[in-house]
């Protein structure tokens, strides 16, 4: 049976998130959040998508399935790859 993390920790981690999501708007790439509920059993979940022009360079994905571990996981990965591309600028 898959696991869900609470509501509270997936809107937390959104939280972090929106503020990454202007700092890459701020080196000139188009950065998407998209965030939604499963209405089958309302958890939360959302990916942020970095686009240069048209094309996508990377993208993001925080799910409510799996552990908190997860969640940092990929926010580490998020705050360095905005580390890196505010340094090329």
């Amino acid at each position: 049976m898959e696991s869900y993390l609470p509501e509270s920790v997936m809107l937390e981690t959104l939280a972090k998130v929106q503020p990454m999501q202007l700092e890459i708007v701020k080196t000139g790439r188009s950065a998407h959040l998209d965030c939604g509920v499963n209405s089958r059993n309302g958890h939360i979940s959302f990916d942020l998508t970095v686009f240069e022009e048209l094309e996508i360079v990377r993208q993001f994905e925080f799910s409510s399935i799996g552990n908190a571990g997860d969640l940092e996981e990929e926010m580490a990965c998020l705050q360095a790859y905005v580390k890196r591309i505010k340094a090329e600028m």
